[in-house]
């Protein structure tokens, strides 16, 4: 029998990775263009506050899926 060394191999780890950036490629965006560039009216505060308060929902995802994303960034890089 070959003697073969017990543990995960690298390329596995690198696949998860792999899928893990593709998470992120796909969130990151979401959060930065749909989100963030559909309630934010540069220069006009008043504006921005109404947009937000008019759709709580779509601000709540855009945070949320900003906080998934930090977490995972900071698993990636420990």
């Amino acid at each position: 029998m070959p003697d073969r060394a017990i543990g995960t191999s690298p390329q596995v780890y690198a696949r998860v990775a792999g899928v893990i950036w593709l998470i992120v490629a796909i969130m990151a965006p979401f959060a930065e263009f749909f989100v963030r560039q559909g309630l934010i009216v540069p220069g006009n505060v008043a504006a921005t506050a109404d947009n937000i308060v008019a759709s709580q929902s779509l601000f709540r995802a855009g945070f949320g899926t900003d906080l998934v994303v930090f977490v995972i960034e900071v698993a990636l890089a420990a």
